[in-house]
This record gives structure tokens, C-alpha cells and sequence, in this order.
């Protein structure tokens, strides 16, 4: 797959593919390097990007696909690809989401559904089909659990968005939502509606404080000029921290 992504590239196209490591198919984003003789290997948001250099010879398809292959299972051992597939849930793993202690239970049913059930004491049984494969397994876990606890906490994070606008710019707020967004950690439109994604429910309590706050300023600053981050300051004075947490732990905020 690497040596057809590195020859389609060739001619300027943008070409989508994947790498495989066992089970586990990891997206692909792939482009010619404008330079034409230097390359890149990164890890993005929603596909690991390639940019590929100039290739003329087969000597070289072979040693850059070789090359290749070794950055992105250095990647993969580091644990920098799991955003890609969310982490591999197992029967009695405890979740800790919006800084609420969840246990999961995992049973098997015949067929390909998947049924959930939340209990009082907060043990989330999943019933998952035992037709589906493993990976197939783990995606349907994966969807249902930000779907349940975006509605568990959507109450609860629509008081809060609320309750710090009060505190801060005091600005209308129409509507506050949860979604599972990749690229950014939250939105506020010109309207007043805020989105948070639902990957902050992963963060610390104040770093989802801030993240609000944030969004809250561009009810004032639809920008972020000078004046939008004195917004920010003014009411989050530590902002630039909770900034780094989000930049160097990205990757942990899966589900």
C-alpha cells in the first residue's frame, strides 16, 4: 500500500490510503512534496500525513517505503496512532469522564447489535454482537460510549457553560451542544450556540473550565486578536497551561 500511495502522489494528486498493523487499518493522507526532493511523515488529526518526495527510480520507491514504514510503527509503539482507532476497551475497565468514575461491562449477543445500559451505580453493560469482528467490536463501543456520555453530561456542561457566562462576558447563549468533533476542541457561532467536543469530556475539570471560557470570550471577540486573549485572561489567568495540557495530551482525549 505505501509503495501505490508514494507512485499516485507522483503526479500532484492528493491520494488517501491506509497502513495496516494487524487488524488495525490507520488512515492515510498523502501529497508531493512541493520542494519535489524532501519529505515528511506527521501525525495529524484525523489521518497520518505524507508528504512525499520526488521518486524516480525503483531504489528509491523501495527505500522510502521502507523508511516510511519504520517512522509510522515508531508512531505506533509510542502509542501516537491510537486517536486513529480510540483505545481497545475490555470487560471491568474504569472510565473517568468529566471527572466521574464509570465501570464497564462487556457481554457478548449473537448477531451484529450493540445494546447499552447505564445503572444507577454508574457500571455502563454493553451487550456487543459476537459476529462482528474485533476491530468492528471496538468501533461500536467507541460510537456508543460518546453518544451515551455526551447525553449523560450534556445537562450537566449546559448548566456550567452557562453558570462561567454569568461569571465572565455575560453574553446570550442560545443553545449548547456536544459532538463528536476531531479538529477542534469547541465553537461559539455568532449566535451564541456553543459546541464543545466530546473528547473534552477525557480532560481535567478546569481544562474543560477553560475551554468554555474560551469559547465564551468570542461571544465579545469573534477572532483571536490581542483583545480576545485579554478576554481570556482577565477570567483565566492560567489559560496558557491548560493550552499545554490540550497540546501535549491530545492523544489521550480518545475514546
Amino acid at each position: 500500500m505505501l509503495r501505490k500511495i508514494a507512485r499516485d502522489v507522483q503526479d500532484g494528486s492528493q491520494v488517501r490510503g491506509s497502513f495496516s498493523i494487524g487488524e488495525t487499518h490507520f488512515p492515510i493522507e498523502a501529497n508531493l512534496s512541493k520542494k519535489g526532493y524532501t519529505g515528511r511523515i506527521a501525525v495529524g488529526v484525523r489521518a497520518l500525513r505524507f508528504t512525499v518526495p520526488r521518486l524516480r527510480t525503483e531504489a528509491a520507491f523501495e527505500d522510502w517505503c521502507l523508511g516510511a514504514r519504520d517512522i509510522v510503527l515508531k508512531f505506533y509503539k509510542k502509542g501516537q496512532l491510537d486517536r486513529y482507532v480510540g483505545r481497545r476497551y475490555q470487560n471491568g475497565d474504569v472510565l473517568k469522564v468529566y471527572g466521574t468514575t464509570f465501570h464497564l461491562q462487556l457481554e457478548e449477543i449473537s448477531g451484529l447489535k450493540i445494546k447499552a445500559m447505564m445503572t444507577p451505580e454508574r457500571v455502563l453493560i454493553l451487550s456487543v454482537g459476537q459476529d462482528a469482528s474485533l476491530l468492528e467490536r471496538q468501533r461500536h463501543v467507541r460510537r456508543i460510549l460518546m453518544r451515551i456520555f455526551a447525553q449523560y453530561f450534556l445537562p450537566q456542561l449546559r448548566r456550567r457553560v452557562l453558570e462561567l457566562n454569568e461569571q465572565t462576558v455575560g453574553k446570550p447563549i442560545t443553545e449548547v451542544r456536544i459532538r463528536p468533533t476531531d479538529s477542534t476542541w469547541g465553537t461559539c457561532s455568532s449566535k451564541g450556540v456553543v459546541t464543545l467536543s466530546t473528547r473534552l469530556l477525557l480532560a481535567p475539570v478546569d481544562v474543560i473550565d477553560y475551554v468554555i471560557i474560551h469559547e465564551l470570550a468570542h461571544r465579545v471577540e469573534m477572532n483571536h486578536s490581542a483583545r480576545f486573549w485579554n478576554i481570556v485572561s482577565a477570567h483565566c489567568p492560567d489559560y496558557k497551561r491548560h493550552e499545554r495540557w490540550l497540546k501535549e495530551n491530545s492523544n489521550t482525549c480518545s475514546f
